[in-house]
């Protein structure tokens, strides 16, 4: 469905649910069904495998955007990187990392939304990532999400539940909140399964599991 088509729907099931004197324009819904994506999908959506090439000497790279989360880095073709707190490479590696160089073992989350290598690269390499990225926002009337039909009526329960959150007069009544809720709720079901089933994407290509290599540490 399409973006408008998703919002017309929420607009008629709210209408449906509750009795509300509250003037909601286009782009309050709009924002509401963005909003409904991390209801949707709070650990991302699509499973990548993607790989960066980074520079020598290069102490930070940028995260991906839309990343959701981690499951696993790779420094060149095997090595791990691990991604830990400051606190932590202070307690591995004592008060001098900052300055050590050699082959990475941990990456840092740095702001602004980078990591930051420890040690930080004395040659040039590939650092892969295996992750999950949240889906991408909708900005257009005639822009699809970019995951499954079947799930697109999850978008317009969840855009219920964050218009009745808006809503003063409403955000009391339980009938209302477990009506959105437990629809929603179906979709976020259907939605853990896909995500289970989820094909490992590389390269803008689509790889069938089993192919999670090296994904023994969480």
């Amino acid at each position: 469905m399409t973006r408008d088509r998703i919002r017309d729907l929420a607009v008629r099931r709210f209408e449906e649910g509750v009795a509300s004197s509250r003037f909601s324009t286009a782009d309050d819904w709009d924002e509401w069904i963005n909003e409904a994506l991390l209801l949707l999908f709070p650990a991302g959506s699509t499973k990548v495998e993607l790989t960066f090439p980074v520079a020598a000497n290069e102490k930070t790279l940028r995260q991906p955007d839309r990343l959701a989360r981690t499951e696993g880095m790779w420094w060149g073709s095997s090595r791990r990187v691990h991604l830990v707190s400051e606190e932590e490479v202070v307690a591995a590696q004592g008060q001098n990392w900052f300055s050590d160089t050699g082959t990475p073992d941990y990456a840092i989350p740095w702001p602004p939304a980078h990591w930051r290598f420890v040690p930080y690269p004395s040659a040039a390499d590939n650092l892969t990532l295996v992750g999950w990225l949240f889906p991408a926002k909708l900005t257009a009337d005639n822009q699809e999400p970019e995951f499954s039909e079947h799930l697109h009526m999850g978008l317009v329960w969840g855009a219920c539940l964050k218009a009745l959150a808006q809503d003063k007069d409403l955000q009391g009544s339980p009938v209302a909140l477990k009506y959105f809720s437990d629809n929603l709720a179906q979709y976020q079901s259907l939605a853990k399964a896909d995500r289970l089933d989820a094909p490992l994407v590389r390269g803008g290509r689509s790889y069938p599991f089993p192919l999670r290599p090296r994904l023994d540490w969480e």
